[in-house]
Formats: C-alpha cells, sequence, structure tokens
C-alpha cells in the first residue's frame, strides 16, 4: 500500500511538472479605421450657410459622378478616382469635383495629394458655403493624420468663417 501511495504522489507531481499556463488573451481587433471623410462631409453639412455657389455642369459629368459617388460607396476609391479624373477632362476647374477628388484622395490615405486639390478646389471655388467648409475641413483632416496640430486648429478656424450667415431683420 505504500508503494501504491508513494507512486500517487509520484505521478501527480510529475503531472503538475507538466502543466502549462494558459495561454494569453487573444488581443482586442484593432479599432476601424476612422472614416475622415465622412467626418468632414457631416460636420459641412450640419454648418448653416445662407449662399452656396454651384458651377453649371456638364450632364455627362454629372452622370460620372454618379458612378464615381456608387464606387465610393462599395468602397473602391480607385475607381471613385478614374471617375473623377474622367468628369475632370471635361470641366477641369470645376471646384466641386477638384474636392471630390480630394476626399477619394483623402480616404485613400493620400494626405498630401488631397490637401493639395482642396487647396486647388478653394482657390478655383466662390470660398464661402459648404463646399469652402470641405476644403478647410479637409485640410485639417489631412494634417490631423499627419500630426500637425497647430495647422489643424488654423484649417479648422478658417472653416468657420466660410458660412454666409442671414442678415438680422428688424
Amino acid at each position: 500500500m505504500r508503494s501504491w501511495l508513494l507512486f500517487s504522489v509520484l505521478f501527480a507531481a510529475a503531472l503538475g511538472g507538466c502543466a502549462t499556463a494558459p495561454p494569453p488573451p487573444p488581443e482586442p481587433p484593432p479599432p476601424p479605421a476612422r472614416d475622415r471623410v465622412g467626418e468632414l462631409r457631416a460636420a459641412a453639412a450640419q454648418t448653416p450657410s445662407r449662399v452656396e455657389v454651384a458651377p453649371l455642369q456638364d450632364p455627362s459629368v454629372g452622370f460620372l459622378i454618379n458612378e464615381a459617388d456608387k464606387a465610393e460607396t462599395a468602397g473602391d476609391f480607385s475607381a471613385a478616382l478614374r471617375h473623377l479624373e474622367d468628369a475632370l477632362s471635361i470641366e477641369p476647374d470645376n471646384p466641386h469635383l477638384l474636392q471630390r477628388k480630394a476626399e477619394a484622395l483623402l480616404a485613400k490615405g493620400d494626405y498630401l495629394a488631397a490637401e493639395k486639390w482642396a487647396m486647388k478646389s478653394y482657390d478655383n471655388g466662390a470660398q464661402v458655403g459648404q463646399w469652402c467648409v470641405r476644403n478647410w475641413l479637409l485640410i485639417a483632416q489631412t494634417r490631423d493624420a499627419l500630426g500637425d496640430a497647430a495647422t489643424v486648429a488654423a484649417a479648422t478656424e478658417r472653416a468657420k468663417g466660410c458660412p454666409v450667415l442671414a442678415k438680422p431683420r428688424f
């Protein structure tokens, strides 16, 4: 009986030595990528302005914009860019097309090119209203992505100057 007890104790000790630590808990999934374009569009849409200036548009450009919107909704920003490039070949100075191209580049993570196109849109546009807000908020988003907090604050402040408010009536 003693050998049985000794065997049991040795067997338990051997099993205890084989035990391993439980595996570490799995790492949490990375947070979803920020939708910088959605953020700036939502902020611009909530900015009231009494004046909006829109360029006259060729019907074929309207079709290409719709195709770009479909591609963007599907997450295919390369196809959206191709449609916008086609539209820009028809209307190269259209500030809304230039801004849409900037937003597609922002979605792809090409921050410096996006900023360049947003500035071109601002220069060619009316520099008031929702599209002006979109220009400056895009620049704020690109600078935020690049870690330039000072320019983020300056661009956000410039966006606040874009809306044209109604004159008070007495």
